[in-house]
Order: structure tokens, then C-alpha cells, then sequence
């Protein structure tokens, strides 16, 4: 049996939860795998602070404001 193991490209840069995120999902082996209850309850995923549409317009404006000066 061969194992397998992921490692991002050198240089990339995702937060530990995005990480162990990606890497139950890339389990080889189905049974392995992250449950689908499991996915939507990750911490990395966050829906209970999923923004509203006009939340996001806003956060949207303020980075162009901020990324401007």
C-alpha cells in the first residue's frame, strides 16, 4: 500500500484551519474523507459569519479605500 502525503507548493500561505481543511478532504481513501457534516461544521468555513451582500460591498470599498493610500 502506498501512502500518500500533501504539501503545498514552498511559499504558499493558508491559515492552520484551511490547511486541515484541504487535507481531510484530500484523504485517497473515501472512508477517510471528511464527512459531509463534518465539512459544513469546519471551522474553517465559518457559515454562522457568512456576510450579508451588502456586508460584503462594504468590506469590498474599504479594502479599494485602503489599498488607494
Amino acid at each position: 500500500v502506498k501512502l500518500y502525503t500533501f504539501k503545498l507548493p514552498v511559499g504558499t500561505k493558508v491559515c492552520q484551519d484551511c490547511q486541515d481543511l484541504m487535507l481531510a478532504l484530500l484523504q485517497r481513501d473515501p472512508m477517510d474523507r471528511i464527512s459531509f457534516e463534518d465539512f459544513f461544521a469546519h471551522l474553517f468555513l465559518d457559515l454562522e459569519h457568512v456576510p450579508s451582500p451588502s456586508c460584503l460591498g462594504r468590506a469590498v470599498s474599504v479594502i479599494i479605500l485602503i489599498n488607494f493610500f
